[in-house]
């Protein structure tokens, strides 16, 4: 019914995008002050791996998700939470 998006399907959902295809990636939208934070389900992997590709040092690090997961404001990082962080690094990885 909206003209114009296109529609991403990953395991955490489906996310609208404008025009006739998802992008490669986007900049991570960080909350505004008093805004509430997203869960990680609710953050699309093209935005993730524009995180990752915005901050190369918490990639190198010793746990790169559980940085990556400090970095957004999550204080506990749940096995699915992870597994899509970890995505998100090893495509990011993989264009190197």
């Amino acid at each position: 019914a909206i003209p114009d998006v296109t529609k991403s399907l990953e395991e955490a959902g489906s996310f609208l995008w404008p025009g006739n295809e998802a992008p490669s990636t986007v900049p991570f939208r960080y909350p505004m002050a008093g805004d509430e934070r997203r869960s990680l389900e609710q953050v699309p992997m093209e935005e993730l791996i524009g995180l990752v590709q915005s901050r190369p040092d918490l990639a190198s690090s010793e746990d790169p998700a559980t940085s990556f997961a400090r970095e957004i404001g999550l204080s506990r990082l749940a096995k699915s939470a992870r597994e899509r962080l970890e995505a998100a690094i090893e495509c990011v990885a993989g264009d190197d």
